[in-house]
């Protein structure tokens, strides 16, 4: 999320390429999956297809209601307020150290800083990206613009806007669809080199 980098990294495709070196550094061979939620979702798309070019077995990425749009480089950092969280997030964060509180902020302005800039290219590995469904309009393309970029997408609409979604039935139901993949693909023997001796579910 950037959150280590000093100065901040400018792109999002560098800090991805800061990740795969780490991954890189420790891979063992390996099947590796990928997922996010938000600016997350981003960061892990562009890992996968930076792994997959260095020839590391990327067996799934899982977005969670992540989006992408035609890349703009003229794109200004604007200030981020706590009003652009719905109205239960924004108590919380009022109990924050306001010096917390502003870092926070300042990390998300530019978390959408480099989203809005980042020229997202194609990627032919398998992609979840699991959609809310609240405060979409009618006419809103349903792959949240992945449709241009991913050859295998699978959309998975979920009950929730873009925050509820990581909370109660709604994450039960992701963490759920990741269990199932991750079972199939331990069940059929098509996870690389796997060294797991006792499937642990994800617990949301």
């Amino acid at each position: 999320y950037n959150l280590h980098h000093t100065p901040k990294l400018s792109t999002l495709e560098k800090i991805c390429s800061k990740y795969v070196q780490l991954i890189s550094e420790y891979w063992d061979g390996q099947s590796i999956y990928l997922g996010g939620w938000s600016f997350g979702g981003d960061v892990a798309f562009e890992m996968a297809r930076q792994l997959s070019q260095l020839g590391v077995d990327v067996k799934h990425v899982f977005m969670i209601d992540a989006g992408v749009s035609k890349a703009n480089p003229d794109a200004e950092l604007e200030v981020v307020g706590i009003n652009v969280f719905p109205d239960a997030y924004q108590e919380q964060l009022k109990l924050l150290p306001r010096e917390f509180l502003d870092l926070r902020l300042q990390d998300a302005a530019h978390n959408v800083w480099l989203s809005d800039r980042y020229q997202a290219l194609c990627y032919d590995g398998p992609v979840t990206l699991f959609r809310a469904t609240e405060g979409r309009a009618e006419d809103e393309d349903m792959t949240n613009g992945w449709g241009d970029y991913c050859c295998d997408l699978n959309v998975i609409s979920v009950t929730g806007n873009h925050f509820t979604v990581m909370d109660g039935d709604s994450l039960q139901l992701i963490a759920d669809s990741i269990n199932e993949k991750v079972s199939h693909d331990l069940h059929d023997g098509s996870i690389a080199n796997s060294t797991v001796e006792n499937e642990q579910p994800v617990d949301a």
